[in-house]
């Protein structure tokens, strides 16, 4: 990150210093947002970088327990999450309507679909699990990926 920071003690401050800064840490591909704050201090002016980090997904998992059509495979993929790629809230709910249409189609009218997710700060990941509940059986849906 040093190539990706200026900004040195004890140097003056300069704009053009502060938008490189910002230009290189958006660079890194790690953040989906960063705002500069910067306040007085004895010694010049403490600059602050708050970044608000970017998502990856991590992984996919379908639980449940029907074995018929629609099978893990098409669940999966319909939910189009690719391993790896940026993650952003709106995707999540992207995939589960794209879900509910895929099990509506394949006759499964009542099936309640319960996104969840859990992060994994150090690595920037996001772990998506879709818990299909087929409301008629009371069963339980399961396909991992």
């Amino acid at each position: 990150m040093a190539k990706a920071q200026p900004l040195r003690k004890g140097t003056p401050l300069r704009a053009e210093d502060v938008a490189h800064s910002i230009d290189g840490l958006f660079a890194t591909g790690r953040f989906d947002d960063i705002v500069v704050e910067a306040e007085p201090s004895d010694d010049g002016v403490i600059v602050r970088f708050v970044t608000k980090p970017k998502w990856f997904v991590g992984g996919v998992t379908v639980e449940g327990n029907v074995m018929i059509d629609p099978n893990r495979g098409q669940v999966v993929s319909t939910a189009q999450l690719s391993l790896g790629a940026p993650f952003q809230e709106q995707d999540l709910t992207r995939a589960t309507e794209s879900i509910e249409r895929l099990l509506r189609a394949n006759g499964f009218y009542e099936a309640t679909l319960t996104p969840s997710t859990e992060r994994d700060n150090d690595a920037q990941q996001v772990f998506i699990t879709f818990q299909i509940k087929e409301s008629k059986a009371g069963q339980v849906w399961t396909a991992d990926h």
